[in-house]
């Protein structure tokens, strides 16, 4: 009996402290309305994982160089620079850990950011794990992403959507109605870059639709296929080449840490690849 009774006490006493499990060390777990949400730190790095502590990556940095992009798809997004010349306005549509977010920031100061969370605990992983820092240029909106767009009247260069979740991206964000309400808020010059984590058909019925409702698309798939970037730009087609000496300039100028310009070599112009059965 008094064995058992240490033994629950043990076990009571570790109920609330980050685990150690095979090789990595969750820092970090909360339940949230949205679901469970873990940091884990393994190999070096730090990660955002939702509704398991083995689950997807959502976010990624390293731990001794938060200044990296360590997620393809983080340096696949960015290339919706290569788009639109001098962006001044970019939305963001899902925070996550905010490694896009904090690089944009950092490279891009001249630009203004919003990004639409709807889970207000995201946001406090992001700032005390993260490294996210909000300022007069960074702002961050605790609402629904739909809702946002439908109520703001603010015009953007740049709308990253990057909503994805552990179950998916929500549906109320990939409706032709959604879409049409993206292009609405981008501004003349503006393109949609959308961060697709989703089984093939999914994946060719939305670009489709992004086709349909937004613009001209080009795919990016990242070397290890989890993701697709769409990118759409209602007015003005950006061609192979075009794309190809604005992403080796903005790599000159920008001193980024990674090279943009080999990412745009990767453009599956008009997404025919991806649109193959």
């Amino acid at each position: 009996m008094i064995y058992l009774l240490l033994v629950a006490a043990l076990i009571s006493e570790g109920a609330g402290r980050p685990e150690q499990q095979s090789g990595h060390r969750i820092v970090h777990q909360e339940s949230t309305p949205f679901g469970m949400l873990f940091v884990i730190d393994e190999g070096g790095m730090r990660y955002l994982r939702f509704d398991s502590a083995s689950g997807d990556d959502q976010s990624m940095i390293s731990l001794n160089d938060q200044d990296a992009v360590s997620m393809d798809y983080v340096r696949f997004s960015a290339v919706g620079l290569g788009y639109v010349e001098a962006p001044q306005r970019l939305l963001m549509v899902g925070l996550g850990g905010g490694t896009f977010t904090a690089f944009a920031h950092r490279v891009l100061p001249d630009m203004e950011i919003d990004v639409v969370e709807v889970n207000p605990a995201v946001l406090r992983v992001a700032e005390k794990y993260f490294g996210v820092s909000r300022d007069a240029r960074l702002r961050v909106h605790i609402d629904d992403g739909r809702r946002y767009l439908e109520n703001t009247s603010t015009q953007y260069d740049l709308i990253l959507l990057d909503a994805y979740t552990g179950s998916g991206i929500p549906s109320h964000l990939t409706g032709g109605d959604f879409f049409d309400l993206t292009k609405r808020r981008l501004s003349p010059k503006g393109v949609l870059v959308a961060n697709l984590a989703v089984d093939d058909r999914l994946e060719r019925t939305l670009i489709d639709v992004i086709e349909r409702e937004v613009g001209a698309v080009d795919c990016f798939r990242t070397p290890d296929s989890l993701n697709l970037i769409v990118v759409a730009k209602p007015v003005g087609r950006v061609g192979q080449r075009q794309l190809a000496a604005r992403s080796a300039k903005l790599d000159q100028d920008l001193k980024l840490p990674f090279e943009l310009a080999r990412v745009a070599g990767a453009v599956d112009a008009d997404c025919a690849s991806a649109r193959s059965p």
